[in-house]
Parts: C-alpha cells; structure tokens; sequence
C-alpha cells in the first residue's frame, strides 16, 4: 500500500522541485533505492521535461519509437528540423507532429538515457 501511495504522488508530481523533494523523502524513509524506484523517478522527470516542451507523448521500444508534438509546442521547428538534419537518418517526420526514432534501446536504462539526451537536446534550442 505504502508504494502505491508512493507511486501516485511521483506520477502526480508537477514540477522538478516536487520530484526533487520526493526523492529526498524516498531516500530518507527507505535507504538506497532499487533501479526500478530510480527509473520510475526518472521516467517522471522525462514527463515533466517533455511536457513543459510542448510534447503529447514519448514512446521508445527495443528499435526505436516516436515523439508526438502537440500543436501548441514551444519548440521552433527549425530547431527540430536540424535534429533530423543532424541524426544521420535516426530521426525522421513521421507526420506533422510526430518524430519518427530509429535506435537500439535494448534496456530500459537505455531507453531513458536516449529521451533525456533528446530533450536535453530539444532544450538547447530554446
């Protein structure tokens, strides 16, 4: 029960310094946290981070996956079209909105390694 509750209030954290706190709280009440606590905290600052971008949705499998923008994004799009310029044929249009990714993310470490280098990258345009 104690880790439900715990899950819920990671996934309904609204900012980084939200995240932050929990994650001092976490590790004040529990010791050291296993990688799974470590990715769920991590996968809930890529939702912050890609939120605050203008982006629906990151979907990443084991060959790659797809960013959906929303129309109201904060990125300008040559910004992304030098992404896909510089991916070297990784990154493609999909549709107006969705970045199509090509990439082996074999682990789920690797797969949140990829989205926070590609919003830190997306980040840098602003």
């Amino acid at each position: 029960h104690t880790r439900l509750l715990l899950y819920k209030r990671i996934a309904n954290a609204r900012t980084a310094e939200e995240l932050y706190d929990l994650q001092l709280e976490t590790l004040d009440r529990f010791g050291l946290l296993p990688e799974a606590a470590k990715s769920v905290f991590a996968v809930s600052d890529i939702k912050l981070i890609a939120t605050g971008l203008g982006i629906e949705k990151i979907q990443l499998r084991h060959k790659g996956g797809f960013v959906k923008f929303s129309e109201q994004t904060v990125l300008d799009p040559i910004c992304i079209v030098n992404l896909i310029e510089s991916s070297e044929g990784r990154i493609k249009m999909q549709d107006a909105y969705t970045l199509d990714i090509t990439a082996t993310l074999a682990l789920p470490q690797d797969k949140i390694r990829y989205a926070k280098n590609l919003l830190s990258l997306l980040r840098e345009t602003l």
